[in-house]
């Protein structure tokens, strides 16, 4: 196991005690970095944390403010640390998750108003979620939810009784 999810898992550990942080899990990104997952449910939304040690195995937090309006999953805030921490999977992981949300309320989409008035950090946010499949239109980005599709388990066909 390596030291950054042996430090997670110690930090899991401690979350557990924690009252606002439900359920952390320990995950990993698509490229393959090791995160702890939790999410806080309040009066105004859900926030979604993950949890990661950087090279100096200090903990860094990345966070994602969700609100359900008008049948639809808005993203409220954004909220990551400095570009040291891009290009790791972190945010689309974030943004993953926020779609599971997403579909277990039954939400039709999500969206988010890009506002940045740093040109960098808006190209780097548009890219962001055009990578994670959402329409960007200027400063808005949004994804339509389909509903997951029901199993169906195919069916051997009947022999026929003769005559």
């Amino acid at each position: 196991m390596n030291k950054k999810l042996q430090r997670l898992m110690h930090l899991q550990d401690a979350l557990h005690e924690h009252e606002s942080y439900e359920y952390p899990e320990t995950d990993y990104t698509s490229k393959g970095e090791p995160v702890l997952f939790t999410r806080y449910e309040h009066s105004h939304g859900t926030a979604l944390f993950v949890f990661t040690a950087n090279k100096e195995f200090t903990f860094q937090k990345h966070q994602i403010d969700l609100s359900f309006v008008n049948g639809a999953i808005r993203i409220m805030a954004m909220k990551m640390p400095g570009k040291g921490h891009h290009d790791f999977g972190y945010e689309s992981y974030l943004l993953r998750k926020a779609e599971e949300i997403a579909r277990e309320s039954g939400a039709e989409k999500i969206e988010y108003a890009i506002e940045s008035d740093h040109t960098p950090s808006f190209n780097r946010l548009v890219a962001l979620f055009k990578k994670n499949q959402f329409k960007v239109y200027g400063g808005s980005a949004e994804k339509r939810i389909l509903p997951l599709a029901p199993v169906t388990v195919p069916h051997e066909p009947k022999e026929a009784v003769g005559d």
